[in-house]
């Protein structure tokens, strides 16, 4: 910033009604053509070409570095415009502030681009003419109300950017104050944003449009009068006359052409100054502002002095009230306006007797709610002031918005006697603000919103599909063969075409949907609240037809097609919109890819499932190198004898933030991966390791694992099965066994064959697992050398309440003993599981009855203190009569299980309640006709059968019609009267098995 102007608020005060006749004179405009330079200036520029022009990298918007890297500004474009229209070559480079002057003082530079006048400056450099006027002001956090006026600044820290006029103004000024210098005005705002400095000077237009370019114009606010106006200009090295009158002439044909204005009006959008305007002029009023200002402090102490020159000194004041710029109000302590200055009438319209005696209220908008002027009066009473921002209404009904101040002014009484408004019209402020909000948010080539105003859309749209369960798709459209026109046309021809094509796409859409470009050829399209993501494919076929139709530019047809990626948002999606686009943008190069001139829809759902399973692959590797996975032990019975058969190794993940981790939640994961062989082949090195450490300690214990097909698959498993084994001497025949699933082995039935045949002739035997999941066939069956079947659990766990898994199970032991394989039972999670596979025949078991998977050096306390329940040890193998019983108890209990259900609403179908063809009501018949009577124990079975056969047919018929509260008393009769008769049937067949055991 440069040396100031007089601030023209004082001239008023002297002289408002010659103020009020001045107007900016409009140049004439230019006669049509180049600029006309003499010989010696063609000469000059022949000689010295190209013409190499400085600017600074951060100083928008006269001049700075955008994102893509490209040199812009006003300043910049006026530079260009003067070369083109001189006729001379010109190149463009940048750097900082000081090192800008430095390099056109050492010649490597010819002219500074953009440059404030001074006259420390002007004793270095020769200065064009004016080209723009820049107000200097004061800015503020926005909560901050204690600084409103350069005096406030006394005693603060006040931030400006090193080596601008500002420091040298702030330095005449009498205030003790902390200057914080800092390398350029974004840096001085965010001093004050962080705190570190109270306050900043600098160049309202800069300031502004980097408050608003990076969304921060909501925490800093503009207080008082432009402090000076600084004169913009370019600048050469001292003496370079003929560069300076090229330049000139530059500037002049600029001003007559309208070409400043319109540089000024896209870059600030704020009233040029006019080519004519005298500044000599006003030399008249800065004598009379110095005389202002002699009068005032002679007033003062006058006043302090005399009291008998009250009527002079009010008459001054008087004079000052009418001529200030400021509309002034005086209202009494009810807020009656007493008072109003001839601002006022200007500003709002109404003449001083209009408002005589009335509220000020006459003058609200309806903008504000009465929430606003309920806190503006309750902070007014208590601080005894308020400033900020309102809006109010003319007189002719024109809304406009101004910056107010309000005072209240007290008696000797300390009564409230007066209040004060003092107040500004800030419309051209706020227009200003205007315009840089939309340079900040808006393309400038195609007036769509740009990158900073998409990301919010974008944002928004997805919270608004969170609450109404809407999705949100987004199309990412890259122009195919738009560079090659670009390159073949120039620029003015490809931004015809991108303007041409965002016309296309805008027109094409709903008003509730965002057109937005990204840069180059790149536009994103956001469609919110949509409801069937079917139709948005529809719409981007018309879209692409739409892009694909001739642009006519200038008689010539050019074209161009569009690859888009399409992505669809929902509303349980936990994703952010940089990552939506940047899926959108993956599909669009799939589109790309795939032949261009079409879209491609992105896979939300495969791309989480592929890295997924790639992060957990990757970290299973990871822990497999930290030693995280460990072999937990689970003990193998026999449940009658309580002999212990051996231990199955069963891999637990010791994972550092989720604990102990079960092999189901991290397996899966590297299904059929080669990760699963190195896995499985440190399972059995860790599992005989762990042998060989019991049978140190003398305990001999058979270990089991688990062999995943594509280990047993690979084909020299057998010869590094027969290594590892060979690395324990301790290893006898049968110590090892491994459980191939029944699935796994259904694959590749000869193979797996071959593999058991020649693993046994190590000593190495072998269980099919899980059996009877698979299909479990006779004709397979024969050809594994398998010496152990272990039934599925689930058979095992359900084998109390679903007479189908009791009748798998009874099959299975039949098959089992068919083919003399052993069979084991896997699952025995309670007492009763293990009673009832001890009548069925089952001996062998495994399961949280017995013993949960422990850790190796457990085992040993295990082995100590293991002994089988005694209910188990007095369990005889069944009597067909008694297996009879055991299957009318299942039957029943899994009847009363779905009639109870339906009852209580867990299922919508009523179940069949037959009792007379139920298993029990069967089994009671036969004991009835095949002996003369009942004994006192069948005759109490049959009695509680027939009254749950009553009551559940009773309450069957209720549930259709039935209140809630008879329904569930009819429920809790039934369940009461089921647990009876179970109880006193299973107390005839534990009686039935101590009669066969004493027999």
């Amino acid at each position: 910033m440069d040396a100031p102007q007089p601030r023209r608020w004082q001239y008023i005060a002297l002289g408002s009604i010659l103020l009020l006749s001045l107007v900016y004179t409009v140049p004439s405009a230019a006669e049509p053509g180049g600029i006309l330079l003499t010989e010696e200036e063609r000469l000059f520029l022949e000689q010295n070409e190209p013409i190499v022009f400085v600017s600074q990298t951060r100083y928008p918007p006269f001049e700075f570095i955008d994102a893509n890297q490209q040199r812009r500004g006003m300043m910049v474009e006026l530079a260009q415009w003067i070369a083109t229209e001189a006729g001379f070559h010109a190149e463009f480079t940048d750097t900082v502030f000081q090192q800008a002057q430095q390099r056109v003082l050492s010649g490597d530079a010819h002219v500074l681009t953009s440059f404030f006048y001074s006259e420390a400056r002007d004793q270095q450099f020769d200065f064009t003419q004016t080209v723009f006027e820049v107000p200097a002001s004061i800015f503020v956090a926005t909560q901050r109300p204690d600084i409103a006026m350069v005096s406030d600044l006394d005693g603060k820290r006040v931030a400006t950017q090193r080596s601008d006029y500002a420091k040298e103004f702030l330095a005449t000024l009498d205030l003790d104050f902390e200057l914080v210098e800092t390398d350029d005005f974004a840096s001085a705002a965010q001093a004050v944003i962080e705190g570190s400095a109270d306050a900043m000077v600098g160049d309202e237009q800069i300031v502004l449009y980097y408050l608003y370019s990076n969304g921060l114009h909501e925490l800093m606010k503009r207080v008082g009068e432009p402090l000076y106006v600084g004169l913009n200009a370019m600048a050469v090295a001292e003496g370079n006359h003929l560069l300076q009158s090229i330049l000139d002439k530059g500037v002049d044909h600029a001003r007559a052409s309208g070409t400043l204005d319109r540089l000024h009006e896209k870059w600030v959008g704020a009233e040029l100054p006019g080519r004519s305007f005298a500044w000599q002029a006003y030399w008249p009023y800065a004598a009379g502002l110095a005389l202002l200002v002699a009068m005032v402090v002679a007033w003062n102490v006058r006043l302090r002095q005399l009291v008998s020159r009250k009527t002079a000194e009010l008459e001054l004041a008087a004079s000052v009230f009418r001529h200030a710029r400021e509309g002034i109000v005086i209202t009494d302590a009810k807020g009656d306006i007493i008072e109003v200055n001839e601002a006022f009438t200007r500003i709002t319209g109404y003449q001083r007797d209009e408002v005589m005696g009335k509220n000020p209220r006459l003058l609200q908008s309806g903008h504000q709610e009465v929430g606003f002027y309920r806190a503006l009066w309750k902070e007014l009473l208590e601080k005894g002031a308020w400033e900020g921002e309102l809006w109010n209404r003319r007189k002719n009904g024109e809304n406009y918005p101004e910056l107010l101040t309000i005072s209240k002014v007290c008696d000797k009484q300390g009564q409230t006697s007066h209040f004060v408004a003092v107040f500004t019209d800030i419309s051209r402020q706020k227009e200003h603000e205007r315009q840089l909000e939309s340079m900040a948010f808006f393309d400038g080539l195609t007036g769509l919103p740009n990158r900073i105003l998409l990301a919010d859309r974008l944002r928004q749209a997805m919270l608004a599909a969170r609450r109404s369960g809407c999705k949100v798709s987004l199309a990412y459209i890259d122009l195919d063969g738009f560079k090659e026109i670009n390159d073949r046309l120039g620029h003015d021809v490809g931004d015809r075409v991108l303007v041409t094509i965002a016309e296309r796409l805008t027109s094409a859409l709903r008003e509730a949907d965002t057109v937005a470009r990204l840069g180059g050829d790149e536009f994103i399209i956001v469609f919110p609240e949509q409801r069937d993501v079917v139709t948005v494919s529809g719409l981007i076929v018309r879209l692409l037809r739409h892009i694909a139709e001739p642009i006519d530019i200038e008689e010539t047809l050019l074209q161009v097609s569009g690859s888009i990626g399409v992505v669809h948002f929902s509303p349980e999606d936990e994703i952010e919109p940089e990552q939506l686009i940047r899926q959108a943008d993956q599909a669009m190069y799939q589109a790309k890819q795939a032949g261009k001139n079409r879209f491609h829809i992105f896979d939300a759902e495969h791309d989480r499932a592929v890295r997924g399973h790639h992060e957990s692959v990757e970290r299973m590797r990871q822990a497999l190198a930290d030693d995280e996975f460990v072999l937990y032990y689970q003990p193998k019975v026999n449940m009658a004898t309580g002999e212990v058969l051996g231990v199955e190794a069963l891999i637990r993940w010791q994972h550092p933030e989720r604990g102990l981790l079960a092999p189901a939640s991290f397996l899966p994961a590297i299904q059929q991966h080669p990760l699963a062989i190195v896995l499985g082949e440190w399972v059995l090195a860790e599992a005989l390791s762990q042998f060989d450490a019991w049978v140190d300690a003398g305990i001999r214990l058979p270990v089991s694992i688990n062999i995943d097909a594509i280990q047993i698959q690979q084909g020299d498993f057998v010869e590094r099965l027969r290594a590892e084994v060979e690395c324990h001497p301790s290893l006898g025949p049968g110590d090892l066994e491994l459980e191939v699933l029944e699935t796994n082995a259904l694959e590749d039935i000869p193979h797996v064959a071959s593999v058991m045949s020649s693993c046994r002739a190590f000593g190495v035997a072998f269980a099919l697992d899980d059996f009877g999941t698979g299909y479990s066939s006779l004709s397979y069956l024969r050809h594994f050398p398998a010496s152990v079947l272990k039934i599925d659990r689930s058979f095992v766990r359900d084998m109390l309440d679903n007479p189908a898994d009791l009748t798998m199970l009874e099959a299975v032991l039949g098959l089992a003993v068919a083919f003399r394989r052993g069979i084991i039972a896997e699952g025995v999670e309670t007492l009763l599981h293990g009673r009832m596979l001890l009548a069925m025949g089952y001996e062998l078991g495994q399961g949280y009855a017995i013993a949960r998977p422990m850790p190796a050096d457990a085992i040993p306390d295990w082995l100590q203190t293991w002994r089988p329940d005694e209910s188990w040890r007095q369990r005889q193998c069944a009597l067909p009569e008694e297996r009879q019983a055991i299957y009318a108890m299942v039957d029943h209990r899994a009847c009363a299980a779905g009639v109870l259900n339906y009852l209580r609403g867990a299922q919508s179908e009523p179940p069949e309640a037959n009792c007379n063809q139920c298993r029990l009501g069967v089994w009671l018949s036969c004991r009835e006709r095949g002996q003369a009577g009942l004994t006192p124990k069948m005759k109490r079975i049959a009695s509680l059968h027939a009254s749950y056969g009553q009551l559940a047919q009773e309450a069957l018929l209720l549930k259709p019609g039935g209140s809630s509260e008879d329904l569930h008393q009819h429920a809790s009769q039934v369940a009461q009267v089921s647990e009876e008769l179970q109880d006193v049937l299973q107390f005839w067949i534990n009686e039935s098995n101590l009669a066969q055991g004493k027999l």
